[in-house]
């Protein structure tokens, strides 16, 4: 009797792996909940069921399940993967590494957790083990292009270009319509300042698609004589939408300061007695960073942004009145004399010509109305231009042409100053800090 059951287990443990495979998660559980009234210390149903409370948004019940599961049988290099890469989502890092290394002292040539390993290292800053966890496991998958793509991250974020273009490059040979690889691949030209490379990969990239904005932009980063007056709603949505999650990690790395420069000006230049009264829109509000240095002056808080993602994270802050997904101008013409404060944090980099963009926030503005915004500073060898395309990808402006532009705008002048917004390549990148009146 008791084969018979063993039989009829193992027989359901099969059927329901197989509707687990086929994406029947429901009909799955249901299965691995069976098997366990059959047969409840079942280390393989544990596990898995793990892994659907996972997939079902329960990671931190499927974490216990997978645990239960290896307190049965401690070796199974499955789950132990299993486990890491839940434990790596939740962000608790050293269980996550520790599993891995269980599942690879159990299973040595199992290269997915080799992978997963070297994420969760490139996560914790521990750049030379990831790099050595991705060649490990790609001794044993050498032509998987995922572990390529990461081990080429590495390398670009460690600085390492050459090997970092190789690598890009054995990515394009095994799949030569890699989006990925083109445009890390042409990220790093650019930062190797190999400009006419750079865009021969952007033109390939093209081949692939030919109506790609992104690739369009950073194609006419690398020919600036042939730039746009700014970039296109599309390069700036898929660009923001394609960072959003981790946007503000990224940029902690940058030692970005625009935020507290831009608060440290409202804090210079406005009248005290005016905090907790004013109109304000954040014009390219993103997440929100500049949600600490607004509030408090704000009656009302409005954020602007054309990616939704960057508003769904910035909607998680709890701190706008109101969140609109539109073009700044399209915004600013639609609400005449509505606000008090517009503020630009870094938003005007991706616009060249700024002329439409300040008469429209002159009339959105109330009269005496502030505007505060952040730009890239011209390199000075090319100041006889008004704005540039840079091999960034975004503008930078001469303060000449902010002044006049302002200017013609109704604008008054009560500061320009100098300042660096974040590091770039491990160098300061220099800005201009403006705030302007209404006059």
């Amino acid at each position: 009797m008791e084969n018979d059951t063993s039989i009829e287990v193992e027989q359901l443990l099969a059927e329901t792996i197989e509707l687990h495979s086929q994406g029947e998660l429901s009909k799955a559980e249901r299965g691995y909940q069976h098997l366990l009234q059959l047969k409840p210390q079942h280390p393989d149903a544990l596990h898995l069921l793990g892994v659907i409370d996972h997939q079902l948004g329960n990671t931190d019940q499927g974490i216990e399940r997978i645990q239960q599961s290896l307190a049965i049988h401690a070796e199974q290099p499955n789950a132990l993967n299993n486990l890491g890469n839940m434990l790596a989502e939740t962000s608790r890092s050293a269980e996550a590494i520790a599993a891995y290394q269980r599942a690879i002292e159990l299973a040595p040539d199992y290269a997915p957790s080799h992978h997963n390993l070297g994420n969760v290292w490139a996560q914790v800053g521990k750049v030379p083990e990831a790099i050595a966890s991705y060649r490990r496991a790609l001794q044993l998958r050498p032509d998987d292009v995922e572990t390529l793509l990461a081990l080429g991250g590495i390398l670009e974020r460690f600085g390492d270009f050459q090997d970092a273009v190789a690598t890009f490059q054995q990515v394009l040979t095994l799949q030569p319509d890699s989006i990925a690889a083109y445009s890390r691949l042409g990220a790093v030209f650019r930062k190797m300042r190999r400009l006419d490379d750079a865009r021969g990969v952007y033109d390939q990239w093209l081949q692939q698609r030919p109506n790609d904005a992104v690739a369009r932009h950073l194609r006419d980063a690398c020919d600036p004589s042939h730039a746009p007056d700014r970039a296109s709603a599309d390069y700036v949505k898929s660009t923001f939408d394609s960072m959003a999650h981790e946007f503000e990690t990224c940029l902690a790395d940058l030692d970005y300061q625009v935020p507290e420069l831009l608060g440290n000006l409202l804090q210079k230049h406005l009248a005290s007695e005016a905090r907790g009264g004013l109109r304000v829109a954040d014009l390219g509000c993103g997440t929100g960073l500049c949600v600490p240095y607004l509030r408090s002056w704000a009656q009302r808080l409005v954020g602007v942004d054309l990616s939704p993602l960057m508003l769904t994270e910035a909607a998680t802050k709890d701190a706008y009145d109101e969140l609109c997904e539109t073009d700044l101008v399209d915004f600013l013409q639609s609400r005449p004399a509505q606000f008090d404060l517009l503020v630009a944090a870094d938003t005007l980099l991706y616009l060249g010509d700024l002329q439409a963009t300040f008469v429209a926030a002159a009339e959105a503005l109330s009269q005496g109305g502030h505007l505060l915004f952040s730009v890239e500073k011209l390199a000075d060898e090319a100041q006889s231009a008004d704005f540039q395309l840079s091999w960034t990808g975004r503008y930078q402006h001469s303060a000449s042409y902010l002044r006049q532009q302002l200017s013609a705008a109704g604008f008054e002048l009560a500061e320009l100053s100098e300042a660096p917004l974040r590091n770039e390549g491990n160098l300061p990148m220099a800005g201009l800090l403006v705030l302007a009146t209404k006059s």
